[in-house]
């Protein structure tokens, strides 16, 4: 081999350096010209690569550094080819990155000069462990398995060993443990990721939150289980595996079981499963006799498996004195326990059920541990209307399942509201989308010769299907790659691609149509694979014999890699899903800049932005599916805009380590409350009551005495002011509890920076080595970041933290629950972003729909939305509306409200309203005004007609604006808007009808005034008085009446002091412009709308 051989990376891998015995298999130099002809363009025709395993060993010479590397290539039954390398550095140290280097090069020339593919590549763990990023680079870059041996397995040849891993067609064999357990990545013999790969798939901040919510749980040793009904196949499966191998970089102790399988019940199963979707037929039922089938199912694997223990139970000390020693090893025989015995000896301390098939486990681990945390995750799409709807199939078979589902801590869906039964109670009720692993063989970056590997594979499967194949990169095509399933709408991608290629014939002739690509893996549970595979074939022989060249339709094996192929290198990405949870393979294209024309079903809405990634249109609206593809394959700026677009807009929240923090939040906030090892939970706060600032190794004997001494003071008083926040009882006042934790942050920030400051100093003078000082620092600054920015918010939105906190607290037991409530979006929001973005109309939309669960589908399919006022319409009527416009979003009304910014942003501020409600609010013409509490009630909001002349006017069909005067709004959740900002919309309504001329209003809120004095029934405060009443001058030259500002208004607020007289002068100018502005432009639409007959565009983003 050439010594100068370069790497990827452009490196020289070791010059002159490399001796020893090279190989000596010499491929048929005819075969090997036919093949490499056909390579040329990467082309997929052509007979497929040899597949072939390798194994490597090395040995360090300590005399000379040297290092002496042996290869061995062999195929499924015999050794083919052997290597030996010998390495020299040139000092006494071997340089094993550019050992990594060689290894890398060594094995992509033998591929590439052999016209041959590696599947596996053994070595030991020494070797990996020496050189810590050859295991991810041999995965990322050449597609190779690596396959790590330990030390008692290393007796056997290294490449025969590995070798075991792999079935007939190539695959990793997936493996079952003892009690269920699923031994992902072949028990993690496998190593395919590094801490620092899933770092570069998400964002900072994301990153920052997986990072504190993983150390969290690692320092409370917190063990999570999670169960489902299949070890592979599907997306649940998928998300599975990806999470698990996360979490052990990560170093979390997760697990994951799935229950011997019995084929008799999956088709049992799969019927609920479409039943809960609405794709079942109408007399399929899940009955009692089913339901204890399944369950008996169930209770046999947590009889036999789950709950089994081994040896006797925890002697009593170890109960009654755990919490004294937090980091107290397990007893031997309780590390062969099942997960869900007692946490005490051995169980899993959380719980998650997957989907429908296994919520029968939840009653048995109640009753044995009441104060276990169980969490019930839902992936699919639940009519939530027809469960409701009793005597259909889904209320049926819902109420079977409700009955274990609810003995749960915790209900997460995906993130739309109509996904949850109405009989949830809201406050179980938690989203998370799905999720995918950019790293792993679906999603990660392929080279275009490994690409043909399996494009090559795909031809020969099709051959053997008797389909047509796909001769790219000659032919280009256009894919849905989705499940056979009947919620998928195959028979709608048959039709639209009917539709598309008659309307390209007609329009262009002259341009090549593409062919079209519909495949998919298969689930062990999913018995309707064969039925609806079998639909699709039927409906091109009946419907579409014209274009049975053109199409190919093909169940594919368990090939991550294939997919990804195929979805790389396809023109376009259709997904027509009639009904769909989440469908996370949306997102998986348009990561790859593959433009997607979806459905508006389910999650899809969520990942696609109209026009600008992919298009959303009906389901079933397949003549708007062949618009589209017929919009993307004639218009090549458009598709190179889109595709561009697509490639950059996908969020962190799809990727595999957010949900995983996302768990982790979960995990530790339920753990922090039950089963804390390590720190005394606090009873108002759960896992918002940080520990003292702590650090894994004693390091702190390199610092000098007096850094000591000062870092023991603040973690003194870090700890002095934690328990004072964790000692606030249930009852304390919002203000103690925000001043409590402001108080406990700041001791946080200040122990952590002394900290920080102490390590760099050390290093600074050498007294710590580099490693040390990087797991010294880095901790610690993952908890500084976290606790700055929690400062942040609080300090910068105080007031209205403490407003929201009071507002929402009837719902909540504590007011630390209350709390979390209200900073995490807060958090989120002020971390998502470094710089100011447009408002985005479409996301907004989305929050308020989902946080009144204002939105579901009905029979037919179709959407509706409701009005609080008016009820339920067909979605085009019904729009989310803006308390207070968007466009006030300022500087100046941050200083009305009295912190130093605020988000119009948040769902509070909006309103459901049907479109002519919408517009006559943003007009202007009518409030919504509170009536006076009744203690321990809900507020009662109603709407007040101003202008009396309307009220013969229609708002709706038999619906006119006098009946809904004195209305009362009517909410489907617990949710309401904040009441800041409809007391600001009443007063900048008022004050405009009198710059309008119209008195009649402020007589008429005068006239509302009470024995008090104040005519506003909740009594705030929420506006700066001396800026509310420079405010009205400005806009309308009025004196407000006291009666306006009594209790309504405050003088001074916390964390945004007051500016002086002069400096309101010019905010309440500024502002005023903005109110006059906001209710002109609404006239100006009406007039507009009246004109044209339109209404705006609810999914316009406006700045």
């Amino acid at each position: 081999m050439n010594s100068s051989e370069q790497s990827v990376k452009g490196q020289t891998v070791i010059a002159d350096a490399v001796t020893g015995e090279d190989f000596q298999r010499r491929p048929s130099a005819y075969q090997l010209r036919r093949l490499k002809g056909d390579l040329g363009n990467d082309a997929w025709d052509g007979p497929p690569f040899h597949a072939l395993y390798a194994g490597i060993a090395a040995r360090y010479h300590l005399v000379n550094g040297q290092v002496t590397l042996a290869f061995a290539v062999r195929d499924s039954s015999y050794l083919l080819d052997y290597a030996q390398h010998s390495l020299s550095s040139g000092s006494l140290l071997p340089d094993w990155p550019a050992i990594t280097d060689h290894i890398i090069v060594t094995a992509r020339k033998y591929q590439q000069s052999h016209s041959e593919k590696f599947i596996g590549l053994a070595m030991s763990a020494d070797l990996a462990g020496r050189c810590p990023d050859l295991c991810a680079r041999i995965w990322l870059e050449l597609d190779i398995i690596p396959i790590v041996l330990r030390k008692a397995e290393e007796n056997v040849t290294a490449f025969l060993t590995g070798r075991r891993f792999f079935g007939p067609n190539q695959a990793p064999i997936p493996e079952i443990g003892s009690q269920g357990v699923v031994e992902v990545d072949a028990a993690f013999h496998v190593k395919l990721t590094r801490l620092l790969d899933y770092e570069r798939t998400v964002g900072p901040a994301t990153w920052s939150a997986v990072n504190k919510f993983a150390n969290d749980l690692k320092n409370r040793r917190v063990k999570i289980a999670f169960f489902s009904a299949t070890p592979q196949g599907g997306g649940v499966a998928l998300m599975r595996h990806a999470l698990v191998r996360c979490a052990k970089v990560l170093g979390v102790d997760l697990k994951w079981y799935a229950p011997k399988p019995r084929p008799g019940v999956f088709r049992i199963t799969k019927n609920n499963h479409n039943i809960l979707q609405g794709v079942a037929p109408p007399s399929t039922r899940f009955t009692p006799e089913e339901r204890d089938v399944v369950r008996d199912w169930v209770h046999e694997s947590a009889d036999r498996f789950w709950f089994k223990q081994v040896g006797p139970s925890a002697p009593e000390w170890i109960e009654k004195h755990a919490s004294l020693f937090p980091h107290l090893p397990l007893l031997p025989w309780f590390q062969k326990n099942g997960p869900l015995v007692r946490p005490i000896e051995g169980g899993a301390d959380v719980i998650i059920i997957d989907d429908p098939q296994l919520p029968f486990l939840i009653p048995l681990i109640k009753k044995r541990t009441p104060d276990r945390p169980v969490i019930y995750r839902s992936h699919i799409q639940i009519r939530s209307d027809l469960a409701a709807t009793p005597g259909t199939p889904q209320a049926e078979a819902w109420e079977l399942l409700w009955e274990s589902i609810k003995q749960a801590d915790l209900f997460i869906s995906h993130p739309v509201r109509a996904f949850v039964p109405k009989n949830v109670p809201p406050s179980t009720v938690g989203y998370m989308p799905a999720s995918t692993d950019w790293l792993d063989g679906l999603n990660k970056p392929m080279s275009d010769w490994i690409t043909s590997y399996y494009g090559r594979i795909f031809n020969s499967q099709c051959r053997e299907q008797y389909m047509p194949t796909i001769q790219f990169p000659e032919e280009e095509y256009i894919t849905q790659i989705a499940r056979f399933d009947p919620s998928k709408g195959i028979c709608d991608v048959l039709s639209s691609y009917d539709k598309f290629h008659r309307l390209l014939s007609d329009a262009r002739p002259d341009l090549h149509p593409p062919k079209l690509l519909i495949c998919g893996h298969g689930s062990v549970d999913d018995p309707d694979g064969t039925i609806v595979y079998d639909t699709a074939l039927g409906y091109v022989d009946l419907h579409l014999k014209h274009l049975k060249h053109l199409i190919c339709i093909v169940r594919i094996g368990p090939s991550d890699q294939m997919l990804n192929a195929l979805l790389s290198k396809a023109k376009i990405a259709l997904q027509l899903s009639t009904r769909e949870g989440f469908e996370v393979k949306v997102s998986e294209a348009l990561h790859k800049g593959i433009p997607v024309i979806a459905t508006l079903s389910g999650g899809i809405p969520l990942q696609i932005q109209h026009g600008k990634n992919g298009f959303l249109v009906d389901v079933g609206d397949t003549h708007a599916v062949a618009e589209h593809l017929f919009q993307l394959w004639t218009d090549q700026e458009l598709y190179d805009s889109m595709s561009a677009y697509a490639s950059t807009s996908v969020s962190d929240e799809v990727s595999t380590p957010q949900p995983g923090g996302s768990f982790g939040v979960v995990a530790v906030a339920l753990v922090g409350m039950v089963v804390d090892r390590s720190t005394p939970p606090s009873p108002v706060t759960g896992s918002l009551s940080r520990p003292p600032p702590r650090n894994s190794k004693d390091q702190r004997s390199v610092l000098p005495a007096a850094d000591r001494e000062a870092i023991s003071t603040l973690v003194g008083r870090s700890v002095s002011a934690s328990s004072a926040f964790s000692s606030l009882s249930a009852a304390s006042s919002t203000e103690d509890f925000l001043q409590a934790k402001t108080e406990s942050l700041a001791a946080d920030i200040a122990a952590n920076n002394k900290i920080k400051d102490a390590f760099y100093e050390a290093r600074e003078r050498r007294a710590i080595a580099e490693n040390d000082f990087k797991e010294a620092v880095g901790k610690t600054e993952v908890e500084l970041a976290a606790a700055e920015r929690e400062l942040v918010v609080i300090k910068r939105q105080k007031k209205i933290i403490i407003d929201d906190m009071d507002e929402v607290m009837p719902k909540h037991q504590t007011v630390g629950d209350a709390y979390i409530e209200t900073i995490t979006n807060r958090i989120m929001a002020a971390t998502g972003h470094q710089k100011a973005e447009p408002f985005k109309q479409k996301v907004f939309r989305h929050d308020v729909l989902a946080y009144y669960g204002a939105e579901r589908t009905i029979d037919d399919g179709s959407i509706e939305k409701y009005c609080h006022l008016t009820g339920w319409h067909p979605a085009r009527d019904v729009k989310c509306a803006h308390i207070v416009p968007k466009s006030l979003q300022s500087d100046e009304l941050a200083y009305l409200f009295g912190v130093r910014e605020t988000m119009l942003a948040e769902p509070r501020n909006g309103l459901v309203l049907n479109h002519t409600v919408e517009g006559a609010l943003d007009n202007g013409e009518i409030v919504f005004v509170p009536d006076k509490p009744t203690p321990g009630s809900d507020i009662v909001w109603r709407c007040v007609l101003i202008n009396k002349s309307h009220a013969p006017k229609l708002v709706t069909s038999g619906t006119r604006w006098g009946d809904v005067d004195g209305k009362e709004l009517k909410f489907l959740t617990a949710n309401r808007p904040a009441r800041r900002y409809l007391y600001l919309r009443y007063v900048i309504t008022c004050i405009y009808q009198r710059r309008m001329g119209n008195s009649e209003m402020l007589d008429q809120a005068l006239r509302r005034t009470d024995v008090q004095g104040y005519m506003w029934a909740t009594p705030g405060p929420y506006l700066r008085k001396s800026m509310l009443v420079a405010l009205a001058r400005k806009v309308s030259d009025t004196f407000l009446p006291e009666a306006f500002y009594g209790t309504s208004t405050f003088t001074d607020a916390d964390g945004c002091p007051d500016r002086g007289a002069e400096a309101e002068e010019d905010l309440a100018m500024g502002l005023g412009i903005r109110v006059r502005d906001a209710f002109d432009e609404a006239r100006e639409r009406r007039r507009a709308d009246e004109e044209t007959g339109g209404e705006s565009d609810e999914d316009e983003d406006e700045a």
